[in-house]
């Protein structure tokens, strides 16, 4: 509000309080359930993974009550209001009661989900921000940091999709969901521009990479140099601006000749979902 009043244009937003999910909790009677569950994961009866997976499952299969939902959708609607756009897509961020502290980072332990676009997406987005309290990862980094599990509670963050603003700007836009598909990703964004000639906008969320420690599968330099294309890549070369070829762009054209331009580039739209579909297929 404060930078809003000197003219900075601050993306519009909303966020539910750690009141909202102890209401959700407490509504769907889940906090018995949950305890059970982390008992029998400390007794060594459930793995970690049987035991995040078990409560992460009552979390999404639980459901907000009417007065819950109302709150969250007018917000969201007034939201779309502010922007003058009937259902704009926002992004759904989490955010624990005690993100930092000096001890101990919870960031980027909880999921983000990004180009929600309806309040039914909305609402679902928010229940999966919930479940994503109990992650693997969550909870064992809670009990080595020697805080219980369930005091916890979670505020949720609905913001403008600030990587969203470039949808109108020509590039393709590829989002990665774990720090293992930022790397993956980035090399699939880079083929997929080589092969189907349509550049690539590839993202993740920041915050999770920068507060996140994980493993992740490091491909074979050989399986990667055999997707890539030598002539896609020389044609490539070929197309860039050089005093050696140069060539006109960029100037005032009449609106036929406009149009008939953005017409000879849809093929290549068209076609690049499949492209990149094909190159995650011999990735995997």
């Amino acid at each position: 509000r404060q930078l809003i009043t000197y003219g900075v244009q601050v993306p519009y937003g909303f966020a539910t309080t750690s009141f909202l999910y102890r209401e959700f909790i407490s509504h769907n009677q889940l906090a018995v359930p949950i305890q059970c569950k982390l008992d029998k994961l400390s007794k060594g009866e459930l793995s970690l993974r049987e035991a995040g997976k078990a409560i992460r499952g009552l979390i999404e299969r639980a459901h907000f009550s009417v007065e819950q939902k109302q709150v969250i959708i007018q917000n969201y609607q007034k939201l779309c209001s502010k922007n003058e756009c009937h259902n704009m897509a926002v992004a759904v961020r989490s955010s624990a009661t005690a993100e930092d502290l000096p001890e101990a980072s919870f960031a980027g332990q909880q999921e983000s989900f990004l180009n929600i676009r309806s309040p039914e997406a909305l609402i679902e987005a928010c229940r999966l921000c919930f479940a994503s309290l109990y992650t693997d990862r969550a909870i064992i980094y809670r009990q080595e940091q020697g805080f219980s599990n369930i005091p916890i509670a979670l505020s949720i963050f609905g913001d403008h999709s600030d990587v969203m603003s470039a949808r109108g700007t020509g590039f393709a836009i590829l989002c990665a969901n774990s720090v293992q598909e930022a790397m993956d990703f980035a090399f699939i964004a880079q083929a997929a521009s080589l092969k189907g000639r349509v550049p690539v906008l590839h993202f993740f969320d920041g915050f999770r990479t920068s507060h996140e420690v994980n493993k992740v599968s490091m491909p074979a330099h050989q399986a990667l140099a055999a997707m890539l294309d030598d002539d896609a890549i020389s044609e490539h070369r070929m197309r860039a601006m050089s005093p050696v070829h140069p060539v006109v762009r960029g100037t005032s054209q009449n609106p036929d000749v406009f149009f008939q331009s953005r017409e000879a580039t849809n093929p290549y739209y068209h076609n690049f979902p499949k492209v990149v579909q094909s190159l995650m297929n011999t990735y995997g």
